[in-house]
């Protein structure tokens, strides 16, 4: 393929992030992603297809259907079960429920300075299209109800949802090319190998800089695989936040009222994130019930670090893009759990607030994994002993290979990473360019 000034591996958000900001600066980028398209505008979330706000348990029916088991041969004690990948063009950014706090002050990690973060959140902001949610009657009701409840900042301008097409909608994409392999001379990549999925004809990308924004268990695959990184933590601190669920029945409201959004921000006074709005997803419904009277309650987390939490990889099995699948070592400390014991109080205490329990949606906790944001397998840091790459996110020892994506937050969060993993990007990018 033509040479390009970055090549960038995977058109998720992040990806999406990246290849914006560096088009922006003028550099000639082009993006590869294995996905198959599920739009006409190839990258588009699926919230914009015409069917899904007329049919309010269609896109999580979507949702299920393309989240793919990522995990193989864990036992069942050391595992997080419930992690997911999946395999459309635009990965998790066509399927991702667009929910974007910034992470409060002491889930930042401190080599970049709050000013620094602030700066970098309200580029990332933008490029997300992020505005607070709508409020209406059933929000106004919840918020009401739960005290340190407010609207959600949403990556929606008001007519169609962000996406990586919404992002990034004007470079290049190359979809279903599985790059299996980075080529490397010395401390420099030159090439990529790929695979066209549709054809199985290979193909050599050549670029002056590579970016792999692959997702949290794919970029770290793709290290190990091309026998980059050795030494470094590649895949090890293995990060999620613990999640505990619950399902309220709302009450009737109006015709047109816009389906609440809202978050309880995590403080010294609530250690947890909340996050509630109208799904019917990982709950079955009882014949009858219109979904969108009930609330759903995620409430996140932070735990532990620990380095021996880590993916292990093997040559073989491998994915339906040619990377090797994890197995996944990952257990919780007597710690952890006592804070996953403190999360499903709390989630149990605002959904009383709020009203009554759905019979299929009573409090519980999650499997490990269940909140798909992985993270610190290719964390960010001073030093390669204890971070994959610096505080832009170039690999240790390598010239012009950079990562991407949620697996380089290297501090506990119980807030959603992803718009902390879109400023970095934007640091990446203004570094890069």
């Amino acid at each position: 393929m033509t040479d390009a000034d970055v090549a960038i591996v995977g058109f998720g958000i992040i990806g999406a992030v990246l290849a914006r900001c560096l088009a922006d600066r003028g550099a000639a980028v082009v993006v590869l992603d294995a996905g198959s398209p599920m739009t006409s505008r190839a990258g588009s979330h699926l919230r914009n297809l015409p069917i899904s706000p007329a049919d309010p348990g269609y896109l999580n029916d979507l949702v299920s259907v393309h989240l793919r088991r990522a995990t193989v041969g864990s036992a069942p004690t050391s595992a997080m079960a419930a992690a997911r990948t999946t395999n459309l063009l635009g990965g998790m950014g066509v399927l991702w429920n667009c929910v974007v706090p910034r992470l409060v002050t002491q889930e930042r990690w401190p080599g970049i300075a709050d000013g620094e973060w602030d700066r970098l959140h309200r580029r990332a902001e933008d490029l997300l299209r992020v505005a607070p949610s709508p409020t209406g009657q059933r929000q106004s009701s919840v918020i009401s109800a739960l005290g340190g409840a407010e609207p959600a900042p949403i990556a929606f301008d008001g007519l169609q949802w962000t996406g990586p097409a919404e992002i990034a909608p004007d470079v290049e994409v190359v979809p279903h090319r599985a790059v299996r392999k980075l080529i490397r001379r010395g401390d420099r990549v030159i090439a990529a190998e790929t695979v066209d999925i549709a054809t199985s004809k290979p193909h050599t990308v050549t670029a002056d800089n590579f970016v792999i924004a692959a997702g949290g268990l794919r970029t770290p695959a793709l290290l190990w695989t091309s026998g980059i990184g050795r030494g470094l933590p590649v895949g090890h601190y293995l990060t999620d936040h613990p999640l505990s669920y619950a399902q309220v029945m709302l009450d009737d409201f109006p015709a047109g009222d816009p389906d609440p959004v809202a978050i309880v921000p995590m403080s010294d006074d609530h250690p947890f994130h909340g996050v509630l709005l109208t799904d019917s997803h990982g709950s079955p419904l009882l014949e009858g019930i219109d979904e969108r009277r009930v609330l759903s309650l995620y409430w996140y987390t932070a735990t532990e670090q620990r380095r021996d939490n880590r993916l292990v990889f093997t040559e073989a099995p491998t994915d339906l893009f040619g990377l090797p699948r994890p197995t996944f070592e990952y257990t919780f400390t007597a710690h952890d759990e006592a804070k996953r014991a403190d999360t499903l109080a709390a989630v149990t205490a605002a959904g009383k607030q709020i009203g009554a329990f759905v019979p299929t949606g009573k409090p519980r906790r999650l499997t490990a994994g269940n909140s798909m944001h992985v993270m610190g397998t290719t964390r960010i840091g001073t030093d390669g002993i204890d971070s994959v790459t610096d505080g832009y996110g170039l690999v240790w020892g390598m010239e012009n290979l950079y990562l991407g994506g949620t697996g380089l937050i290297p501090t506990a969060t119980a807030t959603n990473p992803t718009l902390a993993a879109a400023a970095i990007a934007v640091r990446t990018a203004e570094h890069l360019g």
